[in-house]
């Protein structure tokens, strides 16, 4: 028992123990101090590739805004046709990417992106299933896409497509190892193309969709490329006399310039033909090429 007239005094914390509360609460500060240096660098890191972005897309509109107006200044000569397209644009950007190191130029025949607006549901299930996507979930995807493109009534660009993750990756981003199996966005226009193949160039993926061509005669034209340049006559020993409606094998009539910038992840297209004797542009579209 305590004492008469003695208070009990309350006990006070050990030295050891002030000296752990103390360490908490410097590593507690520490820790938040580092997150957020790791923040503000990433946050920095996060401005500077947007910057570049800005930089990149300012960089190819101003070069082809300057490649558009150097082509429309040519005439082509009488009597030539579309198939001097791609000897004339290649001129036309010669000046202009000499003063540009940043970036890189390519051309491409516009009609070998059929329109995503104009695929029935059979050939996007086929266009999937050739992407790996077997065929009840391939069919239910393409049902998706119908769908979609009848709400927003069109697809504006192909990354209202690309976006949805319930695509094959494949065809969200490509084969690396085979150019024949390309990412969406090098496959599919917006731009009001037909449905046209290329027997030589076009990508394989797109006989299955607009053909129904089998893995059999897929193989027998990779083969046939391999060996010579093709013909529509090819095309149809090879896929049926329906092959003659969709395919061709000459000069393009319109082309597709690329320019695209080293540094960033950003591209500009614009489509070039042949009317009265003069190249004609259409307009320029930006986009951003990371997955």
């Amino acid at each position: 028992m305590t004492p008469l007239g003695h208070a009990i005094s309350p006990r006070t914390p050990g030295k050891g123990f002030v000296l752990i509360y103390v360490a908490a609460i410097l590593l507690l500060l520490v820790g938040l101090v580092m997150v957020g240096a790791r923040e503000i660098r990433k946050e920095g890191r996060l401005s500077a590739a947007l910057q570049d972005q800005l930089v990149a897309r300012n960089t190819l509109l101003a070069a082809a805004t300057l490649v558009k107006a150097r082509m429309e200044m040519l005439h082509v000569p009488q009597g030539e046709s579309a198939s001097d397209l791609l000897g004339l644009a290649s001129r036309a950007t010669e000046g202009v990417m000499r003063d540009h190191a940043d970036l890189a130029v390519s051309f491409e025949d516009a009609d070998l992106r059929p329109d995503a607006n104009g695929l029935t549901v059979e050939e996007w299930a086929r266009l999937l299933g050739a992407y790996g996507l077997v065929e009840p979930y391939a069919i239910d995807m393409a049902r998706r896409l119908e769908q979609t493109r009848r709400d927003q009534g069109g697809f504006e660009s192909v990354s209202d497509i690309e976006g949805d993750y319930r695509l094959p990756r494949l065809l969200r981003l490509g084969d690396e190892s085979d150019n024949q199996y390309p990412p969406l966005a090098r496959l599919l226009s917006v731009s009001g193309g037909g449905k046209r193949l290329h027997v030589d160039y076009s990508p394989l993926p797109l006989f299955v969709s607009l053909l129904g061509a089998t893995s059999e005669q897929i193989e027998r034209l990779r083969d046939a490329r391999k060996s010579r340049r093709l013909k529509v006559a090819d095309a149809e020993l090879i896929f049926g006399g329906s092959a003659r409606a969709v395919c061709h094998d000459g000069e393009p009539t319109r082309i597709r310039v690329r320019l695209a910038a080293l540094l960033a992840p950003v591209v500009a297209e614009f489509e070039v033909s042949v009317a009265q004797g003069r190249l004609r542009t259409g307009t320029s579209r930006v986009q951003n090429t990371s997955p």
